[in-house]
């Protein structure tokens, strides 16, 4: 009986030692959040809402036009991107009902030159597909620094949602 007690206590003191440690870490991925967001601006995955549509150059593929007089949704999508395929899917599944609703579906790749592109049969069919050589000028035109990144603009060209996902920017 006193092995098995010994056993117990040192067990004990394990698992205590074992949540310090956790907790300490835990506190220190926080911090370190913290002060990355401090640095970047946070994590916001676009312009800020209530922004105007940016000036688009006079060569760029998309035009101002394009843009305004209806909602439009424009998605941002990278080869390369293990995030990306899983939106894309998501944004091709509910494309034919945001069209329906009115909604204007853009999705914008860039394509990067040693990455094999398996986004553009889904995105074709869910919109209008705009390409791009890395880095995009239209995604740094929209001020867009991740992908996938989805901005809902408005009819007027004001930027009403943005998010990581297509969820993020669909109006309930």
């Amino acid at each position: 009986m006193p092995l098995l007690t010994a056993a117990v206590i040192v067990l004990t003191a394990l698992v205590v030692v074992d949540l310090v440690l956790s907790g300490a870490i835990i506190r220190r991925l926080r911090d370190t959040e913290a002060r990355l967001d401090e640095m970047t601006g946070g994590s916001a995955p676009g312009p800020e809402l209530g922004s105007s549509l940016p000036e688009l150059a006079a060569e760029s593929e998309l035009r101002q036009s394009d843009l305004l007089g209806t909602s439009t949704i424009i998605g941002f999508f990278a080869t390369g991107c293990r995030y990306c395929s899983p939106q894309a899917e998501a944004l091709l599944q509910k494309s034919e009902i945001l069209e329906q609703d009115g909604v204007r579906v853009i999705s914008v790749l860039v394509l990067a030159e040693d990455e094999e592109d398996e986004l553009t049969p889904t995105l074709d069919k869910a919109g209008r597909l705009v390409t791009q050589p890395w880095p995009g000028t239209l995604k740094e035109t929209f001020g867009v620094f991740a992908t996938p990144t989805f901005l809902r603009y408005d009819a007027a060209g004001i930027l009403t949602a943005h998010g990581n996902t297509l969820g993020d920017v669909l109006v309930p």
